[in-house]
């Protein structure tokens, strides 16, 4: 996300203040020109490089006490990400990544997300069976957890 791609350009500046000194606006609710950018942006790191960067409109993190569903204008907060799925809204198409070993950030509508890997990459509805070998892969983490927790 670069500075100049948060902005709007000059002609469409003047454009937006002609409408509201033509009255053509005045009928709206003072609120709907606050929920005009309601986005998040989305910063992906590893420690090797920025896997993404984009604005979205929601994401659901899976953490050690359940999942946060986060959409614009969140409280602020840190946390471990559990191993499980991110779910991404980008309009209105859902994406998926697993993740282990990660930590997020909220604030400001950013969400900066460290992974130390990367298991699958973004996904469609239509890899099904990638979705059911995560899952497995998944079970077998949370088995190998318990006989570890077990041993002790």
């Amino acid at each position: 996300m670069t500075p100049s791609s948060l902005c709007v350009g000059l002609a469409e500046t003047i454009r937006g203040f002609q409408l509201i000194l033509s009255g053509e606006l005045d009928s709206l609710p003072e609120q709907a020109f606050y929920l005009i950018e309601m986005t998040l942006n989305l910063c992906v790191l590893t420690p090797n490089r920025i896997v993404y960067n984009f604005k979205l409109k929601e994401i659901i993190l899976p953490t050690n006490s359940g999942q946060i569903d986060v959409l614009p204008s969140h409280a602020p907060i840190a946390t471990a990400v559990d191993i499980g799925i991110l779910r991404i809204r980008l309009n209105d198409q859902w994406l998926t990544i697993v993740l282990t070993d990660a930590f997020a950030r909220i604030g400001n509508n950013e969400i900066t997300q460290t992974l130390e890997k990367v298991e699958a990459i973004l996904r469609k509805a239509e890899g099904k069976r990638q979705i059911i070998e995560v899952n497995l892969a998944l079970r077998r983490a949370k088995t190998r957890v318990e006989a570890t927790n077990t041993i002790w």
